[in-house]
This record gives C-alpha cells, sequence and structure tokens, in this order.
C-alpha cells in the first residue's frame, strides 16, 4: 500500500479541503532542530513504511491512530506497553514531532510512526477497514457557536473514520468541553453517521494515559470520556 503524498506532483484538485481545527500557535524549530526533525521524521513517517500497511489490510497486525497527540505521553505509553500493535501519530505541531521522534529512538520504538499534517488527509488515503482503533485526547473544544464548523469531530468526521475501522475497533475520545461531549454523543446516537454507540464500559479507555490536558481539568478523568465500538 503505497501513501502519495508527494509535493512535487501537480496538485490534486480532487484533495478533499479541511477547515483548521487547530487553534494551536506554531513555535518555529532552529536551524539544527529543523535539520535533525527531517532525518528522524524521514525515519518514523507511515508515508514511508507502506509495509504496516500492508500487515493491517491483512490483519497480520493491529493498527492503532492518535489524532493530536500533544506532548506525546499517551502515544509512547501505549507504544510501550503493546510493541505487537503499530501507531500511528498525527499532528500537525512540528515541535512535538521533533520531541517524539527523539523520544521514540531513545527507547528503540519500532512500532512507532508519525504523520505531520491534518489527520483527515492521512484517513482519507487510508484503504477501508484498516484501524483497530482511533484516539483523541482533549482536541480543540471551539467553545463558542460560530467557531463550531472547525470543531474535528463533527459527522463528516465520523463517517470518514468509521469506514477506515475494522470490526471491533475501538474510538476513544476525551474532552472536558460539555458541550462538545454532547455533540458527539447525538452523533453517535443518531445511528445516522456509523453504526457506532457509546459504551459506559471505560476499562478500554483506562489503558491511556492521564496526559498534561488531563492533568488540568476540573472534572475526573473518566468523565470525560467515550470508548464506542464498531
Amino acid at each position: 500500500m503505497y501513501l502519495n503524498f508527494s509535493t512535487t506532483q501537480p496538485p490534486d484538485l480532487s484533495r478533499p479541503v479541511f477547515l483548521s481545527s487547530s487553534a494551536r500557535r506554531w513555535r518555529a524549530l532552529t536551524k539544527d532542530q529543523a535539520v535533525l526533525y527531517q532525518k528522524l521524521y524521514a525515519k518514523r513517517s507511515v508515508i514511508n513504511h507502506p509495509d504496516i500497511l500492508d500487515a493491517a489490510q491483512l490483519k497480520k497486525a493491529r493498527l492503532v491512530l492518535e489524532i493530536g497527540f500533544g506532548d506525546g505521553a499517551n502515544l509512547v505509553a501505549l507504544a510501550t506497553k503493546f510493541p505487537e500493535t503499530y501507531f500511528i501519530g498525527a499532528e500537525l505541531y512540528r515541535p512535538g514531532l521533533l520531541k517524539i521522534a527523539k523520544l521514540a529512538d531513545q527507547l528503540n520504538l519500532n512500532n512507532l510512526f508519525l504523520f505531520e499534517g491534518d489527520a483527515r488527509h492521512l484517513l482519507s488515503k487510508l484503504p477501508d477497514n484498516v484501524l483497530a482503533g482511533c484516539v483523541i485526547l482533549f482536541p480543540d473544544p471551539w467553545p463558542k457557536q460560530r467557531h463550531h464548523k472547525r470543531r474535528l469531530v463533527d459527522a463528516a468526521f465520523l463517517t470518514l473514520l468509521h469506514s477506515k475501522c475494522c470490526a471491533n475497533a475501538e474510538f476513544n475520545l476525551a474532552t472536558d468541553c460539555h458541550d462538545y461531549a454532547l455533540a458527539v454523543h447525538k452523533l453517535l446516537t443518531s445511528s445516522l453517521t456509523t453504526t457506532w454507540a457509546p459504551n459506559p464500559n471505560l476499562a478500554a479507555f483506562k489503558r491511556c494515559v492521564a496526559t498534561k490536558f488531563a492533568l488540568k481539568s476540573t472534572l475526573k478523568f473518566d468523565e470525560l470520556c467515550f470508548v464506542v465500538c464498531k
């Protein structure tokens, strides 16, 4: 399976255009960091490792995607705990990608791969029924009504993600924005978007570690979670 994201090719006019769902401000890498990043990212980029998609398609390995991994605490913890599972971390923030690429090398995590960019572009290129799970911890909530259109998890996103997940795949979402949680719950229970349904058993989600964003929340970690199954 080959994923073509080449920037040297003519622009793909059929490539979907997504409204940015990130409110984060960027910090540029230094010159030395940029050189190191290019080296490490080339090694970890999922685009350069089509073999893991082939293995997942043939059900020889599980493939889990974490979107917007932030400080990477959960991603690294899962990759360490489940060495037989392939993990892809999708992130827009290049300093965060560099941090995790360096840490993955230090820990010799050969099952951890990265994607720089909007995860929806990656999902649109993945074959159907290939993901065993997806984790999204504390996406930008965009609490104001006029900004809701920027939220990552909407009906279109859930439909796309659902098509990429295999049977019994898990979708784990944590948010401390009550309105966002209700909106996602409504989509999941409408049965118009996916065949997923909220699962009150949070045991699977507790495999995730409490990130710095969870620790900042005034809510209990369990209160932030949905676990849904295909």
